[in-house]
C-alpha cells in the first residue's frame, strides 16, 4: 500500500505541533520526493508519481530536475499545456538544460509545429552532442517537413542510440525511397521487420517494392503475410484484391473487399463499388444493388454511378417505376438538345497507376532484388511515435 505524500506530510506537521525542533530536522525534503517518484515511475504507477512531483516541486520551487519530470508525466498523458509550463519553469531555473529542451521539441513534434521542434532540438544538442533524444526529435521533424536529406543523418545517430526502436528504421526506409533508394530502404524495412517480425507497416513496404519490381508473386506474400499478422490492415487486403482481379479470381477479390467492409464499413466507399461490380458480373443483381447504395450515400456526386444505378434496376422496376425513369430521360434528353453545343477536345490517354500501399508477410524476409521507386506517403497526417528515452 502506498500514501499520498500530502498525508504523508500533514503527519509530520500534526505531529510538530507536539515536538517541532525534532521532527523539523525529520521532514522530507524535495529531493526525497523527486526520488520516490521515479521510483513509482519505474513501477508503473504514474498517477501517484505525479502527486510526488507536486510535492517535490512545492517544497523546492527551484528544483529543475522536479518541473522536468513533472512535465514528462503530462507530455506521456497528453496534457501538452501544463507540461509546456513545467519545461519553461525547468529552463528559467537552468537556462542551459538539454532534457527540457528536448522534452519540448518533443512535445512540438506532438503539436505537429516542425519549425519550433527543429529550434529547440538544435538547442538541446548544442548543449549535448550526444543526447539521443534530441537526434531523434530532430530527425522526425526534418521527417514531417519532407528535408529527407537533413533527416536521414539525425535519424542514423538516434539509431544507435535506439537500436531496437522499429520505427526509426520504417523512417529512414521511408526518406530513402522518397530519395529513389529503395535497396537501401528495403534494408531498413527488413531490419524493422527482424525487430518485430509482426511489424505489418514494414511489410507492406516489402511488398510495395516488390510489385513494382514487377515480382508479383513475392508482393503477394508479403501482403498476405501483413493480413495474416492484423486482418484490419486494409492496404494489403486492397492489393491482394486488385491481384486476384488481374487474375480474373473474383471470389478471392469480393472476399478481400468483403474484409475491408467488415473491419470499416463507414469509411471505404470504393470496396463497395468494387464488390458490387463482382456481384454484378455474378448476376446477383440484390447484392450488387445493396452494395451500389451503400457506395452512393458515401459519394452521392457520382454522376456516373447514379445513372448505372438506373440502368441496372431497371429489368427490377414495376411498369409505375419504368414508366417514370423514362419521363426523366425524356426530359433530360429534351434539355440537353436546348444546350448550345460546344467542341469538346478528345479525351487524353488516362495515367495508368500502380495502386500505393503501405506493409510486409510472417516468415522469413527475401534477399534484395533490384525494384522500381516508390514514394514514401508523407502527404497523409503524420502519426507521431512515441519519444525513446535517453539510456
Amino acid at each position: 500500500m502506498s500514501f499520498s505524500p500530502r498525508y504523508s506530510l500533514a503527519a509530520f506537521l500534526l505531529l510538530s505541533l507536539v515536538c517541532p525542533l525534532e521532527l523539523k530536522a525529520q521532514l522530507p525534503d524535495s529531493q526525497y520526493y523527486l526520488d520516490k517518484g521515479n521510483v513509482y515511475i519505474k513501477e508503473g504507477h504514474i498517477e501517484t508519481a505525479i502527486e510526488y512531483f507536486k510535492e517535490a516541486v512545492e517544497r523546492d520551487p527551484y528544483n529543475a530536475v522536479a518541473h522536468n519530470n513533472l512535465g514528462e508525466l503530462y507530455a506521456r498523458k497528453h496534457a501538452t499545456d501544463p507540461a509546456m509550463q513545467e519545461f519553461h519553469k525547468a529552463l528559467e531555473i537552468q537556462p542551459r538544460y538539454p532534457e527540457a529542451l528536448s522534452n519540448i521539441s518533443y512535445v512540438y513534434l506532438q503539436k505537429r509545429v516542425y519549425d519550433q521542434a527543429i529550434v529547440y532540438a538544435k538547442r538541446a544538442l548544442h548543449y549535448n552532442p550526444d543526447f539521443g533524444s534530441a537526434h531523434f526529435n530532430l530527425g522526425m521533424a526534418y521527417f514531417y517537413q519532407n528535408q529527407f536529406a537533413a533527416a536521414i543523418p539525425e535519424l542514423k545517430v538516434a539509431v544507435h542510440f535506439f537500436p531496437d526502436n522499429i520505427d526509426l528504421y520504417e523512417r529512414l526506409g521511408d526518406a530513402y525511397m522518397a530519395q529513389k533508394n529503395e535497396d537501401v530502404a528495403l534494408a531498413y524495412y527488413r531490419q524493422a521487420i527482424q525487430i518485430n517480425p509482426v511489424d505489418t507497416s514494414c511489410r507492406a513496404k516489402v511488398g510495395d517494392i516488390y510489385l513494382a519490381r514487377g515480382d508479383e508473386k513475392k508482393a503477394m506474400e508479403q501482403y498476405r503475410a501483413a493480413t495474416d499478422l492484423d486482418v484490419k490492415h486494409i492496404p494489403s487486403h486492397y492489393q491482394l484484391a486488385e491481384h486476384y482481379k488481374s487474375i480474373r479470381d473474383w471470389k478471392n477479390a469480393r472476399r478481400e473487399y468483403l474484409t475491408i467492409l467488415a473491419v470499416d464499413p463507414e469509411q471505404q466507399p470504393q470496396a463497395h463499388k468494387e464488390v458490387a461490380l463482382i456481384y454484378e458480373r455474378d448476376e446477383e443483381m440484390g447484392l450488387a444493388l445493396y452494395h451500389w447504395n451503400k457506395y452512393l450515400e458515401r459519394v452521392p456526386t457520382d454522376a456516373d454511378a447514379k445513372a448505372h444505378v438506373i440502368e441496372i434496376r431497371k429489368p427490377l422496376m414495376t411498369k409505375k417505376e419504368a414508366e417514370q425513369v423514362a419521363r426523366e430521360d425524356k426530359s433530360r434528353a429534351e434539355n440537353l438538345g436546348k444546350a448550345v453545343p460546344t467542341k469538346v477536345p478528345p479525351p487524353s490517354a488516362p495515367n495508368l497507376k500502380v495502386p500505393e500501399v503501405s506493409s510486409v508477410p510472417s516468415g522469413p524476409v527475401d534477399q534484395a532484388v533490384p525494384v522500381s521507386v516508390i514514394q514514401a506517403d508523407t502527404s497523409a497526417t503524420p502519426e507521431i511515435v512515441t519519444i525513446p528515452k535517453q539510456p
